[in-house]
């Protein structure tokens, strides 16, 4: 699903993306391949999850994220 496309990216990225809920919705369809309120919608279950943390300009891995990340 969108969550698993996003939190992947995050892994492959060292758990930082320089994308948040102000991005423009052509940057996200051109790096997630999915629409901005797909996205939206994404990120706001992981961080419901406590997956990952919405900062200013970008998106985060959280503690309990990398705890769900496969070794």
């Amino acid at each position: 699903d969108d969550g698993q496309v996003i939190f992947d990216l995050l892994v492959e990225y060292d758990g930082e993306l320089p994308f948040w809920d102000k991005s423009s919705p052509d940057a996200i369809k051109e790096v997630f391949n999915m629409s901005k309120g797909s996205f939206k919608r994404a990120i706001g279950h992981l961080y419901k999850k406590k997956l990952i943390n919405i900062e200013t300009g970008k998106i985060t891995l959280t503690k309990k994220g990398w705890s769900r990340v496969d070794d």
